[in-house]
């Protein structure tokens, strides 16, 4: 008993100190850009973009950069890592265009978290697909984008708020795919990726263990 009291001493800590090192630099670079997107969408609002209309576009340009993985040489790999910024800046800009046209709600919510999922398993499944990166991290990194999700979703369905809660989120890991792919190191990026997905997966159990226990 006092072992796993130790573990659990160490976990909380470690959990506690990771926290307060990145989460303020983390918050600070969220606002800026929440802020970037909120004027953007107010443009795209008076063009008549809908918030669905640019989940869909989000999703068939991952898969796009999925394909583009495929492609041989650096052509490919840069193609395709712009592609999965694209990616992301489309499912910044689907909330943003909800809350901007107060058409946000539980059922935009879960379709806008579906479709993340899919696109997330596109980018990476065509990674690993296409030779880029080993079997190892790829799984890892996917399993991990998939359970940091999910989570997440199920402590908020238990009434807690989880938001900034761990490392990273969707966001961050897109920018960890896209950029480690342009500087033609998507190897180390996937391995990054891993080990901080699995370092958030474990915050946030943390987190949601001594808050309902």
């Amino acid at each position: 008993m006092r072992r796993i009291s130790r573990i659990k001493a160490v976990l909380i800590n470690y959990n506690s100190g990771l926290t307060i090192v990145f989460n303020g630099m983390l918050n600070r670079i969220r606002a800026v850009v929440e802020k970037f997107t909120s004027i953007l969408a107010s443009l795209l609002v008076k063009f008549g973009f809908k918030a669905e209309c640019l989940s869909v576009m989000g999703l068939i340009v991952a898969v796009l950069s999925a394909l583009m993985y495929n492609v041989r040489g650096g052509l490919g790999l840069y193609t395709a890592s712009i592609l999965v910024l694209v990616s992301g800046f489309l499912d910044m800009l689907d909330g943003a265009v909800a809350r901007a046209t107060g058409t946000a709600d539980r059922l935009g919510s879960f379709l806008d978290s579906t479709i993340d999922r899919f696109s997330d398993s596109a980018i990476i499944g065509g990674l690993m697909l296409s030779g880029r990166v080993s079997i190892e991290p790829g799984v890892v990194s996917l399993v991990g984008s998939l359970l940091t999700s999910y989570v997440r979703a199920k402590a908020e369905s238990l009434g807690l708020e989880m938001s900034g809660v761990g490392l990273i989120e969707r966001g961050e890991r897109i920018l960890i795919i896209a950029l480690s792919g342009l500087l033609n190191v998507i190897e180390i990026g996937i391995w990054v990726l891993a080990i901080l997905s699995l370092v958030t997966i474990i915050q946030r159990i943390v987190y949601a263990y001594r808050r309902l226990r």
